[in-house]
């Protein structure tokens, strides 16, 4: 019984020494294989390419309004009864186009009056200058004669003014907006006839970022939408720089050209615009 139990006793020992001595040695020997491939110069296999560099695009957004290319209120020179109005609303007219006329008879007569005076002047001046030569007109008068001719050539060109401010012109081409003025008023200086805007092009005005003021130039491409036609979108370019940020708002004005020949937008209108600007290169890599 005695011997039983130190068989089962030396048996137990000899399982724990060789559980023992493979868990020391068995890791070493599978270890083996790695370091000796690491020692021949084979490592883990990666793939390798070179990174290429995207450069980054900012778009910058902002509000802005649109103008007539040239608008102008139209004014008399002087106060009158309206006796023609040679225009109506939407009308398309042209530079010197007459648009309005004011009672002017005595404007005519003052031109009348005037002419008169400088064939009277006129014909003294040739009297003397024949009679000069042979001494029966002194100089002086011949002077005098000459003097009379310019003053009244003067006063002609003062009265045929005056009954030209008698009618109002169309400053430039463009389209004539509302009036209120019918035949028979009686206007002053004060009273606007209508407005005209020239339409063709519409300039785009809105203020940009100081941070991008020094990126933008004259012709930079620009991209606008209508607030009230989101779905459509006119390409233009910058045609004006204001000169100086602005201290309030750390803001630069900006005006932008947008074609307009089919008329379709109007002075007034307010635009979403886009400005696109090249940020700085960083490397790229795929996935």
């Amino acid at each position: 019984m005695i011997l039983r139990t130190q068989l089962v006793i030396l048996i137990g020992l000899a399982v724990v020494l060789g559980a023992g001595w493979y868990a020391l040695n068995g890791n070493e020997v599978g270890a083996q294989p790695k370091d000796a491939l690491r020692a021949a110069g084979g490592g883990t296999r990666v793939l390798v390419e070179k990174a290429p560099a995207a450069t980054d695009k900012i778009i910058v957004r902002a509000v802005g309004t649109g103008e007539a290319r040239k608008s102008a209120a139209l004014y008399p020179k002087t106060a009158g009864e309206v006796v023609a109005v040679s225009f109506r609303s939407q009308d398309r007219v042209h530079k010197g186009q007459i648009l309005l006329r004011l009672e002017d008879v005595h404007q005519q007569i003052a031109v009348r009056l005037a002419k008169v005076a400088v064939k009277d002047a006129t014909r003294q001046l040739k009297r003397l200058e024949k009679l000069a030569p042979s001494g029966t007109a002194s100089q002086a008068r011949l002077e005098t004669a000459q003097t009379d001719l310019e003053a009244a050539t003067l006063r002609l060109d003062q009265a045929e003014q005056a009954l030209d401010d008698r009618i109002v012109y169309a400053p430039f081409d463009g389209i004539i907006g509302l009036t209120e003025i019918d035949r028979g008023d009686r206007v002053t200086t004060d009273t606007q006839i209508a407005t005209l805007d020239d339409r063709s092009e519409i300039l785009v005005e809105f203020e940009l970022p100081e941070e991008y003021a020094g990126r933008i130039k004259i012709d930079d491409p620009v991209m606008v939408r209508p607030w009230t036609a989101p779905d459509l979108r006119l390409a233009g370019k910058v045609s004006q720089l204001g000169s100086r940020i602005d201290p309030i708002t750390r803001t630069l004005r900006v005006k932008a050209t947008i074609p307009n020949e089919e008329d379709l937008i109007r002075p007034g209108t307010s635009f979403e615009t886009e400005l696109a600007f090249t940020g700085k290169p960083y490397p790229t890599v795929r996935e």
